[in-house]
């Protein structure tokens, strides 16, 4: 290959950036569509707080109620944290192909 030829994707070595930003791109898809579809069955799962008891009235220990503040169960808060980091390793993925290709093409990305 002389240096005026455009390189095929047969002549890029495994390994390369591109392979790489692939592999994140499709890890970051899987991570956010399955983050999705966790934190919706999750989140419509009735959550059975206590099975005896009345609970009419404010707990006589002192404790205080914070209303409209909502705690996340464990499993509910690592789907969310799957998606959040899905979001970003894809829109990181996105941004690198599209800043690489205008690099590549010699113009600088609007802004």
């Amino acid at each position: 290959m002389s240096d005026d030829d455009v390189p095929t994707p047969a002549d890029v070595p495994p390994g390369t950036p591109r392979d790489r930003v692939r592999t994140v791109l499709v890890v970051g898809a899987v991570l956010l569509v399955a983050g999705l579809v966790a934190t919706a069955v999750l989140a419509l799962r009735p959550v059975g707080f206590a099975s005896f008891g009345w609970f009419a009235y404010l707990p006589v220990d002192g404790t205080a109620s914070l209303p409209g503040v909502m705690v996340l169960r464990r499993e509910l808060a690592w789907t969310v944290l799957a998606t959040g980091v899905g979001a970003v390793l894809v829109r990181g993925a996105v941004g690198y192909r599209r800043g690489r290709r205008a690099a590549d093409r010699g113009r600088a990305l609007p802004r």
